[in-house]
């Protein structure tokens, strides 16, 4: 498929979420003359079958993008505050620590493919967080994704790079007009705020150093912050994002627990405990052992019904 072909099809809407977000600092021909010279490299894909209650926790990848798409049941995807409805026809696209969490609801289980990939030398958002693909044009994006599976799964240099060109038609065939319906509401001093942290919280930052970064005092800070993100102070992003990172080197690395609270901004093993415990209602052990991949590249145990034969 050519480019000017994909360019030319109207497929999808960009869903409106119900909170705002950050701005994205890529159009859809700085994605098209990335992947004219780079392709993105699969880190992760997996299929994933979960029941009513078996939420995905908050979290983030520090250095991977997402790709996320459920063809069977419902739920809510919550990505950086704002809430989507999973419907069998949205894909939903996570940047690199943007928080974000899954809710599967009623009584059809949620079934679908998520791949995690890096993008070399790519700045800024790689498309909306949610886009809505038009059921003529659903099959061709669905398929494709299925491909990216079929090859990786083998797990061969030639097919790890034939899954690489399959992804980036996927990202071509989702890029069209992503940006239109964005409506950034964040001021100046709250976007600088959330880009220092994202970049920072791994140190022993406090919110005085986030406020002067962003050149108002403490105080006026936390009151925009907190106006514009909803509710959320910036002390609870901070903390959001520390424990979002730590669980995702719980559930992708062996990394010693001690290794990883250090590492995510907390002094220590116990602190992260705590922290844990008050948030997702279990230890940083349990997590693991609950939550542990496995199987990073492959069909995971709970395969999907709709096999990668179907059209």
């Amino acid at each position: 498929m050519t480019t000017n072909s994909i360019s030319k099809k109207k497929s999808r809407e960009i869903i409106e979420g119900q909170a705002d977000s950050l701005p994205f600092s890529q159009n859809p021909s700085d994605l098209l003359k990335y992947l004219q010279e780079h392709h993105p490299v699969i880190c992760y894909i997996n299929t994933d079958k979960r029941m009513k209650k078996e939420d995905v926790l908050e979290h983030m990848h520090a250095d991977l993008f997402q790709l996320t798409c459920y063809t069977q049941g419902s739920g809510k995807f919550n990505i950086f505050g704002r809430k989507y409805d999973i419907e069998n026809n949205v894909f939903f696209i996570m940047n690199p620590k943007e928080l974000h969490q899954i809710r599967p609801e009623g009584k059809v289980p949620l079934s679908g493919i998520s791949c995690r990939f890096r993008m070399p030398g790519f700045s800024g958002k790689l498309l909306a967080p949610a886009v809505k693909v038009e059921s003529r044009q659903m099959p061709e994006a669905e398929m494709l994704l299925k491909k990216v599976l079929a090859e990786a799964v083998m797990q061969t240099d030639k097919s790890m790079v034939m899954a690489s060109f399959l992804l980036s038609e996927l990202l071509m065939l989702l890029d069209e007009t992503h940006q239109s319906g964005f409506n950034d509401s964040l001021s100046e001093v709250v976007r600088n705020g959330i880009l220092f942290m994202n970049g920072t919280f791994r140190k022993n930052i406090t919110i005085d150093d986030v406020a002067s970064r962003s050149g108002v005092t403490t105080s006026h800070f936390c009151r925009t912050f907190k106006k514009d993100m909803g509710g959320i102070s910036p002390l609870s992003y901070l903390r959001k994002l520390r424990l979002g990172y730590a669980a995702e080197r719980l559930f992708t690395s062996r990394d010693k627990i001690s290794s990883i609270a250090a590492n995510s901004g907390f002094k220590n093993a116990k602190n992260l405990n705590m922290a844990f415990r008050q948030v997702y209602g279990m230890s940083t052990q349990e997590f693991r052992r609950k939550r542990y991949e496995n199987v990073p590249i492959g069909i995971s145990p709970n395969i999907i019904e709709r096999k990668i034969s179907d059209s």
